[in-house]
């Protein structure tokens, strides 16, 4: 499962007046504080003949701010005189999150006997992409 808490972006734009038409393209710095949790279950434990084993499940959570370049377009128009409304396209990519969790298997025969634990190591690598799409009605003094 992968959330943020907050994105927080600080973008500056540039396109040409058109009168009552304002195209533009916006580039700049985005913040995410975000939260990823990896879980894994592992099928092979127990096995047909080996009943009496359990296996349980390896989970292993991430949290972290991570800043990204944020790039995109948007287009403005005056509907009335002081009135503004906006539509605005953004994409950031805040990179990978990389990390190990594990599972175990105890009781049972096989790979699980004796006394202890067997594990297993699993490995996960998780990409964080944001794609906004916004609107906004402004009023300008």
């Amino acid at each position: 499962m992968r959330e943020s808490d907050f994105l927080f972006t600080l973008l500056g734009r540039v396109g040409p007046d058109m009168g009552v038409w304002y195209p533009y393209l916006t580039a700049g710095l985005g913040i995410a504080h975000i939260k990823y949790t990896a879980t894994y279950t592992d099928t092979f434990y127990p096995s047909p003949t080996n009943n009496s084993a359990t296996a349980s499940g390896g989970t292993s959570t991430f949290s972290s701010d991570k800043a990204a370049f944020a790039f995109g377009g948007g287009v403005e128009w005056r509907v009335a005189p002081h009135w503004l409304l906006r539509g605005e396209y953004l994409h950031m990519n805040f990179g990978s999150i990389n990390g190990t969790g594990l599972i175990s298997c105890s009781g049972g025969t096989g790979a699980c006997a004796g006394v202890g634990t067997a594990r297993t190591t699993f490995s996960y690598n998780e990409k964080f992409k944001e794609n906004i799409a916004r609107a906004a009605l402004s009023y300008q003094f």
